[in-house]
């Protein structure tokens, strides 16, 4: 009885290993998404500046104050009727620091679903935690493509 006991906690064990590194890996956004690239936000309360690099591979290391973070992402390829795509953030390791609302919590294995709404000329865009512009922050602007 006990090696079948042992035996279903290492396929439970497995199975959480398979969920967890499915997570962090990355899809891929198409070549002309127009979230890719290098986008930077100061926090005109604080000025602390936070820098999201969304990569072609589906990785995105963020710095937020004295915090970095290894991300991975998805987006929607499109956005909704009312314009807003939906970002999911996987963040794979804490490196540790203060982010830029003060917070210090090791975010290591946390999943964020935010929203980004573009301006038409896709050179900045506000990120929302939910689909409508009274939530945001923001604007992110690009410093490189």
């Amino acid at each position: 009885m006990r090696a079948r006991t042992a035996a279903t906690a290492l396929a439970m064990l497995a199975a959480c290993a398979l969920c967890f590194n499915a997570l962090a890996q990355p899809r891929r956004p198409s070549s002309q998404h127009p979230v890719l690239g290098t986008w930077q936000w100061t926090d005109s309360r604080n000025g602390c500046t936070e820098v999201y690099d969304f990569r072609p591979d589906g990785t995105a290391p963020v710095v937020s104050g004295d915090e970095r973070t290894d991300n991975t992402y998805t987006i929607s390829e499109t956005p909704d009727a009312q314009g807003f795509y939906t970002l999911t953030l996987f963040t794979v390791k804490d490196h540790g620091g203060k982010d830029c609302g003060g917070d210090e919590t090791d975010n290591t294995s946390m999943e964020n679903v935010v929203y980004l709404l573009f301006e038409p000329k896709f050179t900045e865009f506000i990120i929302c935690s939910e689909p409508r512009v009274d939530a945001c922050f923001g604007p992110l602007r690009r410093v490189r493509r």
